[in-house]
């Protein structure tokens, strides 16, 4: 089962609870140079696109009020879609249809699904989604395609996901410094030094607790970052030999193994987050132990999500069978 993370404003707008609920974007939305068109239903039909504000809509009292701002020329487009509670379908606000590709009605939960495989850079300075991107995950990971798409192409379109991801992950880590278009593999591999460097660091410093008869649930506490430097240096290894080999098939042993890496990850984020706070609510540590705790937590929750959004796309592969990721950096 993948568990759900909660999507802000800027993606989804309204909750569960509430009647209407709409996405700013729409799969169907695809631009060809100066053109847009709208590909839904399996058709092509120039638009002309504007910015509404879906606030205005999440008042509404129920999903058949929003038929009446249906918009009156069919070339219009407000690139919102609705997540209808009560038939489960997705709709296109401005022209009141069901989203349909490859004859195929989108769910409100392949939408749902997809906005977590979106990362938050797919998000525009208008707000909108990348449209783009939700067609991409439709395309590889939900039903919708499923007869088409080889399990070659899938792949291949995670492992672009993975190597975008990644990139951003090492350039948010980097305080947001630019890299010149088409260095990532320079990007990723100066972060990977970083990480062999800090796991470096957290052995000396356990070493000196452990001398100094630090409290074992503090030096714990340590040995657990030590694990996530050594589990996030071994996935961008993992990213680099996916880079250098960019023209070969993406071996899906190699996004297995990732995909067991990722959750290692996401579960020792959350071991970390529960004894870093029971620590900090108490007076065993000293301000020396407390201060670096709290750098370090910076640091690990910039990259948390990031690797929670790759958790749920490296769980729609096939399942790992015994296969286990026993590699030291």
């Amino acid at each position: 089962m993948v568990v759900k993370m909660t999507l802000d404003s800027r993606i989804l707008v309204g909750t569960s609870d509430e009647c209407i609920r709409l996405v700013q974007g729409c799969p169907c939305y695809r631009e060809f140079g100066d053109e847009s068109v709208c590909v839904n239903n399996d058709e092509i039909l120039p638009i002309s696109s504007i910015s509404v504000d879906p606030r205005f809509f999440v008042s509404l009292s129920s999903h058949t009020d929003l038929t009446e701002f249906k918009s009156d020329k069919e070339d219009m487009c407000y690139l919102l879609i609705n997540l209808n509670k009560e038939d489960g379908h997705a709709y296109c606000v401005s022209r009141a249809k069901i989203l349909t590709i490859n004859n195929h009605p989108i769910h409100a939960s392949d939408i749902e699904n997809a906005l977590q495989f979106v990362p938050i850079s797919g998000v525009g300075d208008n707000h909108v989604i990348c449209s783009s991107c939700l067609y991409k995950y439709l395309v590889t990971l939900s039903d919708v395609f499923a007869e088409i798409v080889t399990e070659e192409e899938r792949n291949q379109i995670i492992s672009s996901y993975i190597r975008d991801v990644t990139s951003q992950i090492a350039q948010d880590l980097h305080n947001g410094l630019k890299y010149p278009t088409g260095s990532e593999n320079l990007m990723i591999q100066n972060y990977l030094e970083q990480l062999v460097q800090q796991k470096s660091d957290w052995t000396g410093i356990i070493h000196e607790m452990r001398s100094n008869n630090v409290e074992e649930s503090v030096v714990s506490l340590f040995e657990r970052y030590r694990t996530l430097s050594r589990l996030e240096a071994v996935f961008m290894f993992q990213v680099i030999s996916i880079i250098e080999n960019e023209h070969s098939p993406t071996s899906i042993d190699l996004l297995r193994i990732m995909a067991e890496v990722t959750q290692s990850i996401v579960q020792t984020n959350e071991i970390i987050r529960e004894a870093q706070i029971k620590l900090l609510n108490t007076d065993r540590i000293t301000d020396d132990i407390r201060n670096l705790l709290m750098k370090s937590n910076e640091d690990r929750q910039r990259s948390e999500t990031q690797f929670r959004n790759l958790k749920t796309v490296l769980n729609q592969i096939a399942p790992f069978s015994g296969m286990k990721t026993d590699i030291t950096i």
